[in-house]
């Protein structure tokens, strides 16, 4: 039996007539090597019983098998294992129950020629599930600068598009704008309330949201208090939930340096922070991405200076500011993506 082109990137199967002759022969009662008392003997002279084939036949037949399964395995079209350990064990059974061994002979051929290999479909099934596998997102980033893609912001979301081309990713930021500006226009960009134009929003699954930095900028350094910023960041959130949406929470991320002069808008940061790291907890968001240590420099306030959009500028992000945004989000969220 050989292994032969089959002009289709295969292999197919020739049996050879002298093979298939032995096998005849020597699973015949009358065939093969008898003593005077009518029983096989294998080469070695050991006794396979009356109707059996001699092990040295056996083994050959095995290795033919074993040489063919490696020639289609080496193809790359079917890695016939399976069939190799089900040949051996099956012909051990052979030698030890001295029964005839033509049934076996012929399965195994049967699982050369015909049977699908099961690591050819494990592995094809392996494929189909990775190309059918995955979650086609459609997220809505509800944000501020950052976010806003007119003012330069809003890469992070590209970025993520470009690891997932089967999601969408949708930028609703506006430069400037405070968590209570957010709050205002939240139903009228995410879901199209009270806009009477005939644009269609697109059904969303998840929205993030970015917000705080302004809000903090805005109020004098002596001003500790974010009641303010956790009553808006609470609306949002349960009106976006409470429509079935998913919310992944952003963490505020540094935004000024320190100072000669006390800012007590610092320590203030750092409490909001905190009080966000707990919202998933205490059921107010589902997820909460903590984007202000991936980008606080070393002093533990700024804006670390390698991803500042410019050298002074201690609030907005560069390219490689965004794409660690990117990077920490698609980790923690939506790494299985499509």
């Amino acid at each position: 039996m050989d292994a032969v082109a089959d002009g289709h990137g295969g292999i197919a199967v020739q049996a050879q007539p002298d093979l298939l002759t032995h096998w005849r022969q020597v699973d015949r009662p009358d065939a093969g090597n008898q003593d005077g008392s009518g029983q096989h003997q294998s080469d070695g002279g050991e006794s396979n019983g009356p109707v059996g084939m001699d092990r040295g036949s056996v083994l050959a037949a095995v290795r033919r098998m074993g040489a063919l399964a490696g020639a289609r395995g080496e193809a790359g079209r079917d890695p016939s294992w399976p069939c190799g350990l089900a040949r051996a064990t099956l012909h051990a059974i052979v030698l030890r129950s001295r029964k005839s061994s033509l049934p076996f002979i012929l399965a195994s051929a049967a699982c050369l020629l015909g049977m699908p290999s099961f690591a050819a479909d494990d592995a094809e099934g392996g494929r189909r599930e990775a190309e059918v596998s995955g979650v086609v997102y459609s997220v809505a980033a509800l944000g501020d600068s950052l976010t806003d893609t007119r003012a330069g912001g809003g890469l992070y979301l590209r970025m993520l598009a470009q690891r997932c081309p089967r999601s969408r990713f949708d930028a609703h930021g506006v430069g400037g704008q405070r968590t209570d500006h957010m709050k205002w226009r939240l139903g009228r960009d995410i879901w199209g309330d009270g806009d009477r134009r005939a644009t269609k929003r697109p059904a969303y699954s998840h929205l993030i949201v970015l917000g705080g930095v302004n809000d903090l900028v805005a109020s004098p350094r002596g001003y500790a208090n974010t009641d303010s910023i956790r009553r808006n960041l609470l609306t949002i959130w349960r009106q976006a939930r409470g429509r079935g949406l998913i919310v992944i929470a952003l963490t505020v991320p540094p935004w000024t340096s320190p100072g000669p002069v006390r800012d007590l808008r610092i320590a203030a940061t750092d409490r909001l922070n905190e009080w966000m790291l707990r919202q998933a907890q205490e059921g107010n968001v589902d997820r909460v991405v903590n984007i202000h240590d991936r980008l606080v420099a070393a002093d533990g306030v700024s804006l670390d200076p390698a991803y500042r959009r410019f050298r002074t500028d201690f609030v907005h992000w560069n390219e490689r500011g965004h794409q660690v945004v990117a990077d920490t989000l698609y980790g923690e969220v939506f790494a299985d993506c499509r």
